[in-house]
């Protein structure tokens, strides 16, 4: 099937996000550099035309945006808005980050040593802790969805003994809210498939046996993994 054309640089999404150029793809979408009417940079991910004739993609897509939103740590990347352009086109705008995913650095690197692990995993952690405690199963914790931001630290940050680099959970588009008693919200109904999604090289045995019953401990599972 061929792709879908990407939006050209300048294009307006939202009435107010200036799409600058392309800096991801995927099977779904596309992501883009991109400014806000401030100036400030975003990362515009927008569902392909194609995807959006599904109405589990559909779901699935609002429900990243609605459920990132609930977490509030500066180990996940941050919801800004989210919507429908006029032309139909459904996104989510991220805050930009600088630096490059652990995937891309696994490539390049081959070997990382424990002390470079450490960190990333201690960070990892405190973003998880985070979205556990907002209720939500991450569902597909692997090293693409895994952010070494580069940070500019003010002397303040330096002399509290800040780090350069901190890593962010990305990508909570296969998340699930778990029901709890202070969580009594259900969600849209998906297919049965839906248990079953996230990356099998990281899945808990649980997951890969499309248990309903996934929780927390999958995403342990699967960090322990990386």
């Amino acid at each position: 099937m061929a792709a879908e054309p990407g939006l050209s640089p300048g294009t307006i999404i939202g009435r107010k996000f200036r799409i600058r150029r392309v800096i991801g793809k995927g099977g779904m979408g596309e992501v883009y550099a991109a400014e806000g009417p401030r100036g400030e940079r975003v990362a515009l991910k927008i569902l392909h035309e194609r995807a959006a004739q599904d109405p589990d993609l559909v779901v699935r897509f609002k429900r990243e945006a609605e459920i990132a939103k609930q977490i509030k740590s500066p180990y996940v990347a941050a919801v800004l808005d989210a919507g429908k352009d006029a032309d139909g086109r459904l996104w989510i705008a991220f805050e930009r980050l600088v630096g490059e995913g652990l995937d891309e650095r696994l490539r390049r690197e081959q070997y990382l040593s424990f002390g470079e692990v450490a960190p990333i995993v201690e960070d990892a952690l405190q973003g998880l802790r985070a979205a556990h405690a907002a209720a939500v199963v991450h569902r597909d914790i692997k090293p693409a969805n895994l952010f070494v931001e580069k940070r500019r630290l003010t002397p303040a940050e330096i002399s509290a003994g800040e780090h350069e680099e901190r890593t962010r959970i990305l990508d909570f588009g296969v998340s699930k809210m778990k029901s709890n008693r202070n969580n009594r919200r259900s969600e849209p109904s998906l297919t049965a498939f839906d248990a079953t999604l996230g990356s099998f090289a990281y899945m808990a045995p649980e997951q890969v046996r499309g248990s309903a019953r996934v929780d927390e401990r999958a995403d342990l599972y699967a960090l322990g993994a990386v």
